[in-house]
């Protein structure tokens, strides 16, 4: 508590209202009701007493978690509890001071909640990557979000060549480093494109689709989501295990279908894939891509066949 509350003071004049946790001096069953934005919870003493602490106050504030030694077991154990950081109060003062500016200058921003958005194409060649690309570049018009589009296609996605990426982190990579990361630090481990979105591609040398493991996508959109307001996942037009898992972590779902007799059917059985997995048809977003409006079938007739409307065309 000691440390925690020297921690804190260091700050100088605080730039958001906060508690520190645990402290003879606060309840933390109380602080709710305050006018409190950030809680950093002392976990060196009792890590259970602490995170049980982390799971009360996250819902309603950002918690920050202060530890001497992170280990892989006490980040997943962090993010399960809701915190957006795990910093050494030790050594982290620089990265703590960043957080309660980025609280100042938004202090209504929560971490946690973001929401997942999954674009997928009934076939190969649908154009799901320039749509993936454009639905980010949308959402990131207004500042106060932060967009990330992921590249879950592996073994074949070219979101990186579109968008000239020379380098940064690949999809496959921070799955392999995942743990190693601290929740808060994962949005500077990607790499922030010109357009105001954040960045996650396949790797440069194709990888095998296989690997990409129902858990593995699981641990992965639920890191991304604690980091960025709205990531936007391309899926291909494969429907592997990992594309399964991350299906059913879509808050919003478009699938991209070509204006053809043969698109049309395979949308039909894609649809039916999706609703199987456990997806309502509210939730799918039909987008005909390259749409033309003479030709056949035209949107009155894709409707009708698949039983679904049409969202948007491009």
């Amino acid at each position: 508590v000691e440390r925690a509350t020297a921690f804190a003071e260091q700050l100088g004049e605080r730039s958001v209202p906060t508690v520190i946790c645990p402290s003879f001096l606060v309840d933390p069953h109380e602080v709710s009701s305050k006018n409190v934005h950030l809680a950093l919870v002392a976990a060196d003493s009792d890590t259970d007493a602490a995170l049980q602490i982390a799971e009360h106050l996250s819902p309603r504030m950002r918690v920050i978690l202060l530890a001497r030694s992170a280990d892989t077991l006490l980040l997943k154990r962090a993010i399960h509890a809701g915190c957006c950081d795990v910093l050494d109060p030790t050594t982290e003062l620089d990265l703590l001071r960043t957080a309660m500016v980025r609280m100042r200058n938004r202090p209504t921003e929560r971490l946690g909640h973001g929401r997942v958005l999954g674009v997928i194409g009934s076939q190969g060649g649908c154009g799901v990557t320039t749509m993936a690309v454009a639905i980010a570049h949308l959402l990131a018009a207004d500042a106060d979000r932060q967009v990330l589009v992921v590249d879950l296609d592996v073994s074949s996605g070219d979101l990186r060549h579109m968008l000239d990426l020379q380098g940064g982190p690949s999809t496959s990579e921070l799955l392999d480093q995942l743990d190693a990361h601290h929740i808060g630090l994962l949005r500077r481990r990607v790499d922030r494109h010109p357009g105001g979105f954040w960045v996650l591609p396949q790797p440069v040398e194709a990888a095998d689709s296989s690997t990409l493991t129902e858990v593995e996508v699981g641990n992965l959109l639920g890191g991304l989501i604690l980091a960025f307001s709205h990531v936007v996942v391309d899926l291909g037009s494969r429907m592997s295990e990992g594309v399964r898992r991350a299906i059913t972590e879509c808050d919003d779902f478009v699938m991209v279908i070509h204006q053809d007799m043969i698109g049309l059917r395979r949308a039909e059985r894609r649809i039916r894939m999706v609703q199987e997995i456990g997806i309502p048809k509210a939730r799918i977003h039909l987008v005909v891509n390259r749409h033309v409006a003479r030709r056949v079938p035209n949107v009155d007739d894709i409707e009708n066949q698949l039983q679904h409307s049409v969202t948007a065309t491009v």
